[in-house]
């Protein structure tokens, strides 16, 4: 079947993204047949907090009447995260079309509770371009997604809960493939005491 003429632009979004350094994520919002609004997901390439690629698109369409983001049709090469959902149900948008959702479910089923019609494609190249970005730069997709690994996070917090500040015991159980491809040993390892004290902190 062939591509979307809509899900195209908002992939040629998510490759410009990856060729900024970011991560691939691409997005267009659609009125009546003419897109609106363009992007992708510039939290690196800006140092923003909030710049996923369905919000950069929506801040590309500019100031519009609630009007307009009711017959609007966003697009999206990945399922939208939490915020990206806020949005499209603060605006009333009624219809998504979502890339792939294979490496990333968002609140689809939020949506669809609120009666937004959800689709998804599983499109190849979205799935792998994710693939590629979340193998190579995994801690990278982590903050993106506003996560820890999850082994990591729930050692790190019953440890703490215990008061268990030993660098020594951190680094053993962090050895291994997982830790050393998430990147995350090499940076307890640069300065475990340190980062350990940084997370404490932000416990308390």
């Amino acid at each position: 079947m062939p591509i979307d003429e809509f899900l195209k632009a908002a992939i040629d979004e998510a490759r410009q993204g990856l060729r900024e350094g970011g991560i691939p994520i691409g997005s267009v919002l659609v009125h009546r047949g003419t897109i609106i609004g363009q992007g992708h997901n510039r939290r690196v390439q800006k140092g923003s907090s909030i710049l996923h690629g369905e919000m950069d698109a929506l801040e590309s369409a500019g100031r519009r009447p609630a009007s307009v983001y009711r017959e609007c049709v966003l697009y999206t090469t990945l399922s939208p995260c939490s915020m990206c959902s806020g949005a499209i149900l603060l605006y009333g948008i009624p219809r998504v079309i979502v890339g792939e959702n294979k490496t990333f479910m968002g609140e689809e089923d939020l949506l669809r509770s609120r009666g937004v019609s959800v689709e998804v494609l599983q499109d190849s190249e979205c799935m792998q371009m994710m693939q590629e970005i979340i193998r190579s730069n995994p801690a990278l997709w982590n903050e993106d997604i506003g996560e820890w690994p999850g082994r990591l996070r729930s050692f790190i917090i019953a440890a703490l809960r215990r008061q268990v500040i030993r660098p020594s015991v951190f680094l053993v159980r962090m050895r291994g493939p997982f830790w050393m491809r998430s990147g995350i040993f090499h940076a307890f390892n640069r300065g475990c005491l340190n980062s350990l004290v940084r997370i404490r902190q932000l416990f308390h």
